[in-house]
């Protein structure tokens, strides 16, 4: 069956589609797993106003035959105009110039992550969804913003940190709920490269009890080869959490993938179920960039094990 792609743009909560249909050149958005690179681009041909810088967008794109799906909200970055002829707009999923980016001094004690990730979403008016709980014995924030440091720290124990829909997200690199399903037949294209990168079995981390004055080990996995890390770790659990964080980030990528369909809505953070091909399985979503032009709407899906 043939679908017909439409889509449904709001800024500050008026719907400006009519407007826009007509003359609108191409609409392309990206969405990445991590807090910096979620943008709407949008070109239009004529001589529209242009929207101000922290206007809200909400994005809606689908097919007249299923209906709309909510792709999310986003706060206008720049505009630019080329030739009197075209408008460029771009938003991103947060405002960089916003409270988030203030640089603070401040330290956090004997919390979890998730009251972590509460506090602070408070602070900048966010919901919060975060379903990393272990806890910590102290973090330092030094001349840092709140979006760097929540950066480094879901860097340090491979989670997710990003702030989409008003919502502040920290938690688990592939998030279940966000799972979907491709067969080859579905693609326009499918490309899928294996590496010859080692595949470690395990990670022994080495630190040093500042209590005791020794160096003590902890280990993860009972396989090899064994991938050995050396830090500055407060504790036996924090040299255990991020010893398992690094593993899994020195396994990620031995296979990667990008795949283009017919537009669909789909998240970078879930997990993408490739069927129908010779390499079946189940794989992270890393990116995913969505186009609606007028040659259609189309789908494009960065993606690894």
């Amino acid at each position: 069956m043939e679908l017909t792609p439409i889509f449904r743009v709001e800024v500050n909560s008026s719907d400006v589609t009519d407007v826009l249909q007509k003359n609108m050149i191409s609409l392309e958005v990206s969405d990445e797993e991590g807090v910096l690179s979620d943008e709407v681009t949008l070109k239009v041909a004529g001589a529209y106003t242009r929207p101000l810088y922290g206007d809200e967008l909400k994005l809606w794109l689908g097919y007249e035959e299923s209906g709309l799906e909510f792709l999310g909200t986003y706060k206008v970055q720049t505009t630019s105009r080329k030739n009197r002829e075209v408008l460029s707009i771009k938003a991103t999923a947060v405002d960089f110039g916003g409270e988030l980016k203030r640089k603070k001094t401040r330290d956090f004690k004997d919390m979890s992550y998730k009251a972590l990730c509460e506090q602070i979403a408070r602070e900048h008016s966010l919901d919060v969804l975060c379903d990393f709980d272990a806890d910590f014995s102290y973090f330092a924030q030094h001349d840092e913003s709140d979006l760097a440091f929540l950066m480094r720290l879901a860097k340090d124990v491979n989670q997710i940190f990003s702030i989409k829909n008003n919502t502040l997200f920290f938690g688990a690199k592939k998030q279940e709920k966000l799972s979907y399903g491709v067969d080859y037949d579905d693609c326009i294209s499918l490309d899928i490269t294996h590496s010859n990168k080692t595949k470690y079995g395990s990670v022994k981390a080495t630190w040093r009890d500042t209590k005791s004055n020794t160096d003590k080990e902890v280990s993860y996995g009972d396989e090899n080869p064994t991938l050995e890390i050396q830090g500055s770790f407060k504790d036996e659990n924090e040299a255990l959490l991020k010893a398992k964080a690094r593993l899994e980030r020195a396994n990620k990528g031995t296979i990667t993938g990008s795949l283009e369909m017919m537009g669909r809505v789909m998240f970078a953070g879930g997990t993408l179920h490739v069927s129908g091909s010779y390499d079946d399985g189940i794989y992270g979503i890393m990116r995913v960039s969505h186009r609606f032009d007028g040659g259609g709407f189309t789908t494009t899906v960065e993606f690894e094990n």
